[in-house]
């Protein structure tokens, strides 16, 4: 729910049936497949970021949620 400002590598993990991924702060990881996962690292400034998965219906099904960065 919170990091650190900065550089920060998220580690997506699909453990899912269907393909995801991860966009916040303007960049997204690859898709991942179920069982797969991959990494996405980002620079992150202090505040609070939305993030969501962007396949097509999965950010209204839930997908989505907001970090706070300190």
């Amino acid at each position: 729910k919170s990091v650190a400002k900065g550089t920060v590598t998220f580690t997506i993990m699909n453990g899912g049936k269907l393909e995801h991924d991860f966009k916040i702060a303007g960049k997204t990881s690859k898709k991942v497949q179920p069982g797969k996962s991959t990494t996405l690292k980002v620079t992150l400034k202090a505040g609070k970021l939305k993030y969501l998965c962007t396949v097509p219906g999965h950010a209204a099904a839930g997908m989505r949620g907001t970090l706070t960065v300190k």
